[in-house]
């Protein structure tokens, strides 16, 4: 799997669980485009059938000269994976575990608020930032001010 972070979220539309246990046969991250954030989130084993169109899943990939998926082969499970997507549609975060690892939903609620404080005031925000408490300028000196502080 390669890292998605900086790059378009893939377009596609299929079936999801949204607002807390809706089923929605059409979703689609187009609806969300300049809208609002996005948090996708992947989780295994918890269907019947799973779609090997969809999500990241674990096994042997085997690629062509020109990087093409070419055979697949294990069980078609899907890794635990979160990625944030911003409201123009680009991976700002991933975040891909193995089966007996879980994730943090606090981290991934910090992350949304990181991006939102971002987008608002063009600040960065340093590992295990929390809202209400300071960012920094995206420079070398914005960075050596911020630690200054510390």
């Amino acid at each position: 799997m390669s890292v998605l972070v900086g790059r378009k979220a893939p377009e596609f539309v299929a079936p999801a669980v949204v607002n807390g246990g809706e089923f929605v046969t059409d979703f689609s991250l187009e609806q969300f485009k300049g809208k609002k954030e996005v948090v996708f989130f992947f989780y295994p084993l918890d269907f019947k059938t799973i779609s090997t169109n969809y999500g990241v899943l674990a096994g042997d990939y085997d690629y062509d000269e020109d990087n093409d998926l070419e055979t697949f082969s294990g069980a078609a499970v899907a890794y635990r994976g979160l990625f944030l997507i911003d409201k123009e549609g680009v991976v700002r975060h991933q975040v891909v575990n193995d089966l007996p690892l879980g994730r943090s939903i606090d981290e991934a609620i910090r992350m949304v608020d990181a991006l939102q404080y971002f987008e608002k005031h063009g600040e960065v925000c340093p590992a295990n930032w929390k809202p209400g408490e300071e960012a920094m300028e995206g420079s070398h000196e914005g960075v050596a001010e911020y630690l200054a502080k510390k």
